[in-house]
């Protein structure tokens, strides 16, 4: 399999502080197996970037709006941009089979309360840096991409995904679990996810629960795909489980 010419794809974007050093949004670079299997220590590895959105002081190449309200105000604050924001993480990607959709998973917050930098919650703790106002104003993501359009765009700035929003998955307890990692096993048809605590039996373990969902696609929507959870360990976070995407 490839993609772009290239046999494996990487990709990120502003998971950890000081987000001006990352892709504002979910990025996607290829790359050859050849060329790391075959170099040497020092040599640099080509890369070609088909999806970016490089940190710019006037925001023109960002994929949303990442301000946020400065130390000192007051909440609850303007709610937070619903396709990307300062606190929005795209933590795992991958195209989905048959389908003409590269589907990246993450999590976000501030929708409702807005965003404020080192905030009083409105549980009356200050936050050591940007969060929202709301304590559980959190929220696990999806974005789809369409790979035509990625392959056509103009800039790797352009593309934006044709679907997104938040996804209720089971024991994410309400989006306060947070997908932390993924993996998609393409001979199986299986997404596995880690969620950030879900595991938690006692009051101090504080382990990541790995969901497992079957991928299925719709005969009548090519770019589209339905999931269900596959039956796991219930923890004491358990949610109620909602589908996908429609």
């Amino acid at each position: 399999a490839s993609f772009g010419g290239s046999s494996l794809f990487t990709g990120w974007s502003s998971v950890y502080s000081i987000i001006s050093r990352y892709s504002i949004g979910p990025s996607l670079w290829t790359f050859d197996e050849g060329t790391v299997l075959n170099g040497s220590p020092g040599d640099q590895i080509p890369t070609r970037a088909f999806m970016n959105f490089p940190y710019t002081y006037d925001e023109s190449t960002h994929l949303g709006d990442i301000d946020w309200a400065p130390q000192g105000t007051p909440g609850p604050f303007a709610p937070a941009d619903p396709l990307w924001n300062g606190l929005a993480q795209a933590v795992y990607g991958f195209f989905v089979p048959e389908t003409t959709t590269f589907l990246v998973i993450g999590n976000t917050a501030g929708l409702e309360t807005g965003i404020g930098y080192k905030a009083v919650q409105e549980n009356g703790i200050e936050c050591p840096g940007p969060c929202p106002y709301g304590t559980d104003d959190y929220y696990n993501y999806y974005w789809m991409f369409d790979i035509e359009e990625i392959l056509a765009a103009e800039t790797v700035s352009d593309i934006r995904p044709y679907d997104y929003g938040a996804w209720d998955i089971p024991f994410s307890n309400n989006g306060l679990n947070s997908i932390i990692g993924a993996t998609y096993d393409t001979t199986s048809r299986m997404l596995y996810i880690a969620l950030q605590n879900a595991g938690q039996m006692g009051l101090y373990d504080r382990p990541p629960l790995i969901v497992t969902f079957a991928l299925t696609r719709p005969p009548t929507a090519p770019t589209a795909f339905t999931s269900a959870p596959v039956a796991s360990t219930p923890a004491p976070v358990a949610s109620t489980p909602a589908p996908v995407v429609a």
